[in-house]
């Protein structure tokens, strides 16, 4: 029986010095140590992936909203300028010189109009600047030949420049491309007349009256008078 109770007092028991809530305490610890670092670690991977595929679906599946924004606001639209109504518009106004500019603006997308060279050629002729003229209306009689009204101003050059038989020739040649025009016609007439050549100067006169289209305009009427006055009624 003794030899019992030394063994049960022999047997281990907790440190008296410890309280019973501390030795619970320290047991606790040693059998459950949480692993920190690699926690930490995971937290770090599981953010960069997680970060990674909300950048992906965000930046590369759906439009960002500034990316939204920019693709919404209209694109300015280019202004497209027609240099041809803009050099009629300087020509009637007496702008030759803008008139001029505008027709080469047009040419370089139209180089072979032979209308845009005719136009050109008339109002360089207006700014005296008769060799330049001279040539733009005979590329636009290269451009088409059967060009009346263009052998009609390379006619009128021709005056400016006080060589009636040049502009007589070039005159009959807008008058036989076209005969129904009548513009040549009263050229034609006054030339006759400067040359004292009254007879032909009426015939001329008769056909600008024949076939001109506005009976109402004051050329028209002058050329009326004038046939009187040299004895044509």
């Amino acid at each position: 029986m003794s030899v019992i109770l030394n063994a049960l007092r022999s047997d281990k028991k907790p440190n008296p010095s410890k309280s019973s809530v501390q030795w619970a305490q320290s047991e606790s610890t040693h059998h459950f140590r949480f692993p920190a670092r690699k926690f930490v670690l995971g937290l770090i991977v599981f953010g960069v992936v997680s970060s990674g595929l909300f950048g992906y679906f965000f930046w590369f599946q759906t439009p960002p909203p500034v990316a939204q924004l920019v693709a919404q606001i209209p694109k300015p639209v280019p202004v497209k300028i027609n240099y041809e109504e803009n050099a009629q518009r300087a020509f009637v106004q007496g702008d030759y010189a803008a008139s001029i500019e505008n027709y080469k603006m047009a040419l370089e997308k139209a180089a072979d109009s032979w209308v845009l060279l005719n136009n050109l050629g008339l109002s360089l002729a207006k700014s005296s600047q008769f060799e330049e003229a001279e040539a733009y209306f005979h590329k636009a009689i290269a451009a088409n030949v059967q060009c009346a009204s263009c052998y009609n101003n390379l006619g009128d050059l021709e005056m400016k420049r006080n060589l009636w038989a040049e502009a007589q020739l070039y005159y009959q040649k807008a008058a036989r491309v076209q005969p129904d025009y009548a513009d040549p016609y009263f050229n034609l007439g006054v030339l006759y007349e400067k040359k004292g050549e009254l007879g032909a100067a009426e015939d001329a006169y008769a056909s600008f009256l024949e076939y001109s289209a506005d009976q109402d305009s004051p050329i028209y009427r002058k050329v009326l008078k004038r046939l009187r006055e040299i004895g044509v009624e």
